[in-house]
């Protein structure tokens, strides 16, 4: 499509400051600075604020100023979207995550709107939720084209989806950071974990670690950035097992970059993920990593720049840790920071972008 195309990204809640709105912020920043009309529509909007920063010609418009359930907001919903997609007149409509199709598949029939999917988590993942095997259903039954992040993800979608008719392809994140190669490193004896406060995230698995062998590399510490519902429980087994001085819990800020230039480590306990967009970051920087291997993702970006573990392993995890720590102050390594830059090549935003210009 040629530029001045109106695209339209269907969001969760613009005020949320996870990696899927990092993304997608770039993403839609990145096609406004090529001239498309770019628009955001977000079924909830609870405090009126954007947290990443967005390109001053996009419009932003809010289905919802409050969460609600699904089920009683169903069809007002899809006549809310379907109204936003006729008067605007918009050509493609990407839902930025495949539960979103639920709404935009009985929104978008007899408008002449190219409808994507846009897949954040991998096929497996449903976090309990039958709705979300049936947004895939949908999805790969009625979307021009679902993305996915990862070559795996796109084999499962492949694999295992019954009546697919949808395109499958399978776009990487980019590097968001502004200057992210060029960015000089202070690393410092520490690991480093960046994400929501969530079970997914598996910090929990990351604390209980750290708590065994934190006395064996005791010049070191753990900083964990983010927040979510699991904060007190996290404070709370930090106070019981006497890690305040150890362990940081730091609130998520736009900073971010700050702390990949001073970790050590770059630490991924998740037990699931899409593509983890803080290894891309952090590699980009030259911070070596450490993740489990879990579905999907960090078997597809580490190659000789880190540890991959097997997945949700705490013992090898520990083993891992305390091998890194030693290995903090030798040319090996050195190694590996020019190892990490190295793979985060192929996650530059303009080829990225060339991508997304090419299907919208």
């Amino acid at each position: 499509m040629k530029s001045g195309t109106k695209v339209c990204f269907f969001v969760n809640d613009v005020s949320l400051s996870g990696g899927v709105e990092r993304v997608c912020s770039v993403i839609a920043n990145g096609l406004a600075e090529r001239n498309f009309n770019v628009y955001i529509i977000s079924l909830t909007h609870r405090n009126d604020t954007k947290f990443y920063e967005l390109h001053k010609s996009i419009k932003v418009f809010t289905l919802y100023s409050s969460l609600g359930r699904g089920v009683f907001r169903f069809f007002p919903t899809i006549l809310k979207l379907r109204k936003i997609l006729n008067s605007k007149k918009i050509d493609t409509l990407i839902d930025v995550e495949s539960m979103l199709a639920l709404y935009s598949t009985f929104a978008v029939p007899f408008l002449k709107v190219k409808h994507l999917v846009w897949e954040h988590f991998n096929y497996t993942v449903t976090l309990g939720k039958r709705s979300r095997f049936l947004a895939r259903i949908l999805s790969g039954m009625f979307a021009d084209n679902v993305i996915t992040l990862t070559d795996k993800d796109k084999r499962l979608w492949l694999s295992k989806h019954f009546w697919l008719r949808s395109s499958i392809r399978s776009i990487p994140n980019p590097v968001t950071l502004s200057n992210n190669i060029k960015t000089q490193r202070n690393p410092q004896k520490i690991f480093l974990a960046v994400g929501r406060l969530t079970y997914q995230k598996g910090f929990d698995t990351l604390l209980s670690s750290w708590a065994k062998i934190h006395k064996k590399i005791p010049d070191w510490k753990l900083h964990i950035v983010g927040d979510g519902e699991c904060l007190d429980s996290f404070q709370e087994f930090i106070e019981v097992n006497g890690l305040e001085d150890r362990v940081e819990l730091i609130q998520h800020s736009l900073s971010i970059e700050e702390h990949y230039r001073k970790a050590g480590y770059i630490v991924l306990t998740s037990r699931f993920e899409g593509l983890p967009l803080v290894l891309i970051e952090a590699q980009s920087l030259g911070v070596p990593a450490i993740a489990f291997d879990c579905n999907t993702g960090p078997s597809d970006i580490l190659n000789n720049s880190g540890w991959l573990v097997e997945d949700q392993n705490s013992e090898e995890l520990q083993t891992v840790m305390v091998s890194a720590a030693e290995a903090f102050d030798s040319p090996e390594y050195n190694k590996l920071q020019l190892q990490s830059k190295w793979i985060s090549e192929k996650y530059k935003l303009e080829p990225i972008l060339d991508i997304w210009e090419k299907i919208v």
